[in-house]
């Protein structure tokens, strides 16, 4: 069987080696793509060939390196590309390579740090007819998905209302509207309000981290969701919470405990 060839853009350093600055999440893409036996790290492009050549021991010796991203895809035109840069690169590099006609583009979340970033990014693919997926992987961590299963088992009957709270929007705390939509069927969305302070706001990897926010909206099949952001986001008493018509799921910032229910008239939690 003919294998995948995967090229890497923005290798960075593993969480917690010398010089890291973040998680290294291109090692954790990469890992990912292994372990289905399907993939083979054909090349990886990085303005610093020490980040390169560090990737390359690690996972591929023979991938091939290069400087430039866009000399990479002209000469190895890889079948999946992944890219793993600080957020205000994501649609200029993801933009720029959907001419090569890769089969699928893994990008990290978020999807870049402006809304006309993001647009053209999943317009420009949608064009090519290429595969745009963006890095939200809690999907796939155990109490995420035993709150899914719950869910989907009617556990708190019908679903009213979602809710969640983290530090901040823009960066982790994708992860929890994506969950906010997971936990609905991805259901579209009809309507959005949402407010930020950015007084004594941060940067996290380039951008804009908010003190305080708030976002609420309404899906299609009426789910009204609101996400907290901020200081005071340990406010809501768990991270994420689902209201139905019978019960009240509970997901909780620190284990071992982190899925509780409270049915209704069943005597607490």
């Amino acid at each position: 069987m003919n294998k995948y060839r995967v090229a890497v853009i923005g290798c960075g350093k593993p969480r917690g080696t010398t010089g890291a600055t973040g998680y290294g999440m291109s090692h954790q893409h990469w890992l990912g793509m292994e372990k289905t036996g399907k993939c083979e790290l054909a090349a990886v492009a990085d303005i610093s060939e020490e980040n390169a050549k560090g990737f390359t021991a690690d996972h591929g010796p023979k991938a091939a390196i290069y400087a430039d991203y866009m000399q990479m895809m002209e000469k190895e035109k890889p079948d999946i590309v992944c890219v793993a840069l600080w957020p205000h690169l994501h649609a200029k590099v993801v933009c720029d390579i959907v001419k090569f006609k890769p089969r699928a583009i893994h990008c990290e979340k978020p999807m870049d740090s402006n809304w006309d970033g993001a647009f053209r990014m999943h317009e420009d693919c949608k064009k090519a007819g290429i595969q745009l997926t963006i890095n939200h992987q809690r999907r796939f961590n155990k109490p995420f998905q035993k709150v899914k299963s719950l869910l989907v088992e009617g556990a708190i009957g019908k679903l009213l209302r979602l809710e969640s709270a983290w530090h901040n929007f823009q960066d982790s705390g994708t992860h929890w509207i994506d969950m906010l939509f997971n936990f609905n069927g991805d259901t579209g969305v009809q309507w959005v309000l949402g407010q930020i302070d950015l007084r004594n706001a941060r940067k996290t990897f380039g951008a804009l981290q908010e003190t305080h926010g708030i976002m609420t909206f309404r899906f299609a099949n009426g789910v009204r969701a609101t996400h907290l952001a901020g200081l005071n986001h340990q406010d809501l008493g768990c991270m994420i919470r689902a209201t139905g018509d019978a019960g009240v799921l509970e997901i909780m910032e620190n284990g071992p405990n982190w899925v509780r229910l409270n049915r209704l008239g069943k005597g607490g939690w």
